[in-house]
């Protein structure tokens, strides 16, 4: 699961930046957007109480209680104990010069797509866990920006 953003204003400047012909002037602004989007995805987010009890499937609560007598997961008097892998799981990096960045999570065999990818299940959706894609769509702005920044600041040297 990773972070995917396609934007053509984005692109244009991208491709302006790129035409000033300076090496690695692509770096800074890929290393900073990545490093948003990232810190963004790594929230955790605030369980909504009795979500799981309320919307989760017959086979779902199965397979939670599987977990817990397997020792996989672990609850307390207040639920499920949150492992935190999830957002440890996020990484990031610049390649191709600052011209590819890349926003994954290393957990995509697993739970990750469940909770904050395509499949996103309604209880994880309930306690206001952002999918990748409303990541993508709500920060498209201010990367944006990040990348007019750069290019005002090139242009200004």
């Amino acid at each position: 699961m990773s972070v995917t953003m396609d934007d053509k204003a984005l692109a244009s400047i991208m491709r302006k930046l790129d035409g000033l012909d300076k090496p690695g002037v692509m770096r800074r602004p890929m290393e900073r957007s990545v490093d948003h989007l990232n810190g963004k995805l790594q929230k955790d987010s605030t369980k909504a109480s009795g979500a799981f009890s309320r919307m989760a499937t017959p086979g779902q609560r199965r397979a939670f209680w599987a977990k817990v007598s397997s020792g996989e997961a672990r609850v307390n008097a207040q639920g499920y104990v949150r492992s935190h892998r999830l957002f440890k799981d996020w990484d990031k990096q610049v390649t191709h010069g600052g011209r590819r960045g890349e926003v994954w999570n290393k957990n995509t065999g697993n739970y990750a797509q469940y909770v904050q990818g395509d499949r996103q299940q309604s209880f994880h959706a309930a306690s206001n866990y952002p999918t990748t894609e409303k990541v993508a769509r709500d920060e498209k702005d201010f990367i944006i920006k990040i990348w007019q920044r750069e290019y005002e600041r090139q242009l200004s040297k």
